[in-house]
């Protein structure tokens, strides 16, 4: 019974401070995942990082330095979607 009242509470504040019915009920919603760089701002240090020929590694020890929480497998799928090939073999 408890559930039905918090649902109730929930709808009455959501009401009062939203507006509309619609706004709760009828949202249209995107299948998937969300986008982890909305703005582009990962994407554009990515890019910028790859043109100084850092490897996938270095490039997400930076990005995780700065705050963002993303994979390798991400920045790979960054840097391959971008036109971007491997890296020449380093020398010892």
């Amino acid at each position: 019974m408890n559930a039905l009242y918090s649902i109730t509470r929930d709808f009455r504040d959501f009401l009062r401070n939203a507006g509309t019915v619609e706004d709760m009920f009828f949202i249209a919603k995107r299948p998937g995942r969300r986008e982890k760089d909305a703005e582009g701002n990962i994407t554009d240090l990515i890019i910028g990082l790859r043109k100084k020929y850092l490897s996938v590694p270095d490039i997400k020890a930076i990005v995780d330095s700065q705050g963002c929480k993303v994979s390798e497998r991400y920045i790979h799928h960054v840097i391959r979607r971008e036109g971007f090939g491997r890296l020449p073999r380093r020398s010892n």
